[in-house]
């Protein structure tokens, strides 16, 4: 309720229409979305990514 904004758990319910295939395909997108973002760390500051300071 929190991330969609509703007040009560009865307006939660009531606009909840996904089904299994809207949950897999939004958990594709958000690890797709993460390894990009993952590389793209990594590839712009590689000694903060992981924790060390050269220099």
């Amino acid at each position: 309720m929190q991330i969609s904004g509703h007040k009560t758990a009865s307006m939660l319910w009531r606009y909840n229409i996904t089904d299994a295939r809207d949950i897999k395909d939004a958990g594709k997108r958000t690890e797709r979305y993460l390894e990009t973002q993952r590389g793209q760390q990594h590839a712009q500051t590689p000694t903060q990514y992981f924790g060390t300071n050269v220099g």
